[in-house]
């Protein structure tokens, strides 16, 4: 596990608003206004051109299947992840939406296999300010 752009990953499981665990990663070295979930990391590292080509196909494939079962909160508010409006916002998934969360292992993995140090952490508050809310997730702002 070492340094580099994403070393101080943090992933919570957060049992949050209605007892409900959900997910959301913070990478502490892009600053206190950028915290990308684990698809933003992933796609931090395939840009950057650090995926294997089977890490590839994975996110490829995988990101497909999460558009094709989940809504995707800015085609619902624009501005939800606005630094502007929002600033901090992360979604986090419902433990709720199983299927949502238990396909996050293989992006978990794929973030390890890079040196993306996370651990766990848990708490029965609600996360943040909640700005949106679906089925599957939430998106908050940090307090």
């Amino acid at each position: 596990m070492g340094g580099g752009p994403f070393s101080g990953c943090l992933r919570r499981w957060v049992d949050a608003v209605r007892r409900v665990r959900t997910w959301t990663f913070g990478v502490h070295s892009f600053g206190p206004s950028r915290h990308p979930g684990f698809f933003g990391l992933i796609n931090d590292l395939s840009r950057a051109g650090r995926l294997t080509s089977e890490q590839e196909e994975f996110r490829r494939t995988n990101h497909a299947w999460y558009e094709a079962h989940y809504t995707n909160p800015t085609t619902v508010d624009p501005t939800v992840y606005d630094p502007a409006v929002n600033p901090g916002a992360t979604a986090w998934f419902k433990q709720s939406a199983r299927q949502l969360v238990d396909r996050a292992a293989g992006y978990l993995g794929i973030l390890d296999t890079h040196g993306v140090r996370c651990e766990r952490l848990v708490s029965r508050q609600p996360p943040g300010r909640i700005v949106y809310e679906d089925a599957d997730q939430i998106v908050v702002v940090p307090r």
